[in-house]
């Protein structure tokens, strides 16, 4: 039986508590779960809550926080993991993707 796109999407408090569960009741934003679905190329819906001047800046979900949220998208099979992307023809692309940013962002 194949899985339809509907069944692979997570929705936000899915994800919070798939991440509070398996990381010892660690809280993530919806900002930073859709941050992390924007680095690994998962399509979000439109921010509608912008800030009121163009020189603010959103704060950056943590590295710890970031590794956990890409653990609950891999869970839920919105993006691949190493044993699945063996199957794939694009094989790991979408994490690769996650990774190489994780990658500039350090250097930057």
């Amino acid at each position: 039986m194949d899985i339809t796109s509907a069944e692979t999407k997570a929705t936000y408090d899915e994800i919070k508590k798939y991440v509070a569960e398996h990381n010892a009741g660690m809280k993530v934003s919806n900002l930073y779960i859709s941050q992390v679905k924007r680095k690994c190329g998962i399509e979000v819906g439109k921010n509608y809550n912008l800030p009121k001047n163009e020189d603010s800046r959103q704060p950056q979900c943590p590295e710890d926080k970031e590794s956990a949220i890409v653990e609950a998208l891999k869970y839920f099979k919105m993006i691949q993991s190493k044993k699945e992307s063996d199957k794939s023809e694009f094989a790991g692309v979408i994490d690769e993707n996650c990774r190489s940013y994780r990658k500039q962002k350090t250097i930057s």
